[in-house]
């Protein structure tokens, strides 16, 4: 087994445990505060042990070979959040357009219900989450499918949008509230803006500030 397949599926592993902490907390404690503490818990310390995981690496990852500079990084990041937040009402719109959607997400409408009764819960979905799915469906899984394709060897590029789309279905079918077409042209803008700058941290900008706009809009509309 490669070492990029390795840490690849070590990442995988911390975020599944990091998402199903809440299914086996309510073994022990049907307490609606208990599973939001250690959803909480588990959030910040998935976060950080894929970053410290990623951060452990002593081999080069391919699509970060040529890395562009911190401003440039930082700029598209930012960029990123007016350019995801537009794709995301287009991409909405177009649902409810062709499939018959809903303008409202599930997912986001869940989260600000907690948000509302456990602040600090905020901080969770809006930096730890975005973080795990980043390094998860933006870094771990496209190159585990490229290198099982390739069997290890100099991978084309094009197999990466390939593994990318892949990638980015299983990410929409996650969120379990129907939004595919959302999901999936999100997840793929995040894979382009990773894939342009050569950095994982230009995408995680991106999904973590758009997170915050998104949550703190409907937190605003609530109240």
């Amino acid at each position: 087994m490669t070492s990029l397949k390795k840490n690849s599926l070590v990442i995988i592993g911390i975020f599944l445990l990091a998402y199903i902490n809440s299914f086996i907390v309510s073994f022990f404690s049907r307490d609606p505060d208990v599973l939001t503490t250690m959803s909480i818990v588990a959030y910040f310390a998935g976060a950080a042990a894929i970053v410290t995981v990623y951060k452990a690496a002593r081999f080069p990852f391919p699509l970060e070979q040529k890395k562009k500079s911190l401003p440039r990084i930082l700029i598209w990041g930012i960029l990123g959040v007016g350019l995801s937040v537009l794709l995301q009402n287009i991409l909405i719109q177009l649902e409810v357009l062709f499939f018959g959607g809903q303008l409202t997400s599930e997912n986001t409408e869940n989260i600000t219900s907690i948000i509302q009764s456990a602040p600090f819960f905020m901080i969770a979905v809006a930096i730890c989450g975005p973080i795990m799915e980043e390094f998860v469906f933006r870094f771990a899984l496209p190159n585990l499918i490229v290198n099982n394709l390739t069997n290890g060897s100099m991978p084309k590029s094009g197999l990466f949008w390939l593994a990318a789309v892949i990638s980015s279905l299983i990410f929409a079918v996650f969120h379990f509230d129907g939004h595919y077409l959302l999901y999936t042209g999100l997840s793929l803008f995040f894979f382009w803006l990773y894939r342009h700058t050569g950095s994982i941290w230009t995408s995680v900008i991106t999904h973590t500030c758009m997170n915050a706009v998104v949550i703190a809009a409907r937190l605003a509309l609530l109240n």
